[in-house]
């Protein structure tokens, strides 16, 4: 098993493996239970301390709206046709 996201602290919102990973762990745990959200994150290894803030529903689902862009400076390559 690929355990590449299990290591060390990571934030959520820097880690998008992680971030789905918890994103189910809720869908579990709002749908069928906290006991099968925690044998899910047992089982893919998500890191205790992330896993006690869903199971303490501390942690809440990401929107699934994207996040909003800046726009570009003027004058930088707008990246379309010309």
């Amino acid at each position: 098993m690929n355990d590449s996201f299990a290591g060390g602290v990571r934030e959520r919102r820097s880690d998008p493996v992680l971030g789905a990973l918890v994103d189910v762990a809720i869908a579990y745990r709002d749908n069928l239970g906290v006991g099968v959200a925690a044998a899910f994150m047992r089982e893919t290894r998500v890191p205790d301390a992330v896993a006690q803030r869903v199971l303490d529903r501390t942690a809440y689902q990401r929107t699934q709206v994207p996040r909003r862009r800046l726009p570009r400076p003027e004058g930088s390559p707008s990246g379309g046709f010309s």
